[in-house]
């Protein structure tokens, strides 16, 4: 037989791995596991989070393009590389004719080209970059702390419903 603390967290890696949950699993949750479901997964919260990661992707670029003195674009293309080749033969009179014809595949070939950067709008792009950051980053707190005292204290079938509809409480 398992364990409360097992079944929880077999519930919990099939939230994670975005497996179907049922109601019934969900009852199984701690109030605060299921808090923490309910408010990681409302689209609100998840959007905020792609914002702020976005940001911190772009800050990080922002920062190596300013200590290299310039920017990486990097250019793709598709070529031809023959893997091998394959023979056909039919027979002709007075013979056979045989033909090999080259078996080709394609490779994605990258170059990096450095790019000259305007230094004082890359320092003004990461200026507004580092005042955004904790801003949203407070939100996102707030946000998620008032999702979860808000969802701690429902009856397990209402937080589900949050859940599955992936918003949170008011």
């Amino acid at each position: 037989m398992l364990k409360h603390g097992s079944i929880a967290a077999l519930i919990s890696a099939l939230l994670l791995s975005g497996c179907a949950v049922t109601l019934e699993d969900f009852m199984m949750l701690t109030p605060e596991e299921r808090a923490r479901q309910v408010c990681s997964n409302a689209e609100a919260v998840r959007s905020l989070n792609a914002q702020i990661t976005a940001l911190a992707r772009t800050k990080a670029q922002t920062e190596a393009d300013l200590a290299r003195g310039y920017k990486l674009h990097r250019e793709c293309r598709e070529i031809p590389v023959q893997v091998g080749s394959r023979t056909h033969c039919r027979d002709v009179p007075g013979g056979r004719d045989c033909r090999t014809t080259p078996e080709i595949a394609y490779q994605t070939q990258c170059r990096d080209i450095p790019v000259a950067l305007n230094l004082e709008l890359e320092r003004q792009k990461l200026a507004e970059i580092n005042s955004m950051l904790p801003t949203l980053t407070q939100k996102l707190s707030t946000m998620s702390d008032a999702c979860y005292r808000a969802t701690l204290l429902m009856p397990a079938a209402m937080s589900y419903e949050y859940y599955r509809s992936g918003t949170m409480p008011q």
